[in-house]
């Protein structure tokens, strides 16, 4: 079985993961277990890096476009 982790407070993503699932008849159950703060520090390190990431590719497209 997979695990799929959501932000406690992002629960439009919850419910819009969930009725995809239920749509695509994947059986799945819904836990609210304590995440340890390493994990949470990871993830939001992570997006971070995918936000720089996707902040510095706009900007190597925009240039190329200038130039």
């Amino acid at each position: 079985m997979e695990t799929i982790v959501v932000h406690p407070e992002n629960l439009e993503q919850l419910e819009v993961l969930k009725a995809f699932m239920e749509e695509q008849n994947i059986n799945f159950e819904v836990e609210q277990n304590e995440i340890p703060l390493a994990i949470i520090n990871e993830i939001e390190l992570s997006r971070k890096e995918a936000k720089d990431d996707e902040i510095l590719n706009s900007k190597a497209n925009v240039r190329s476009l200038v130039f």
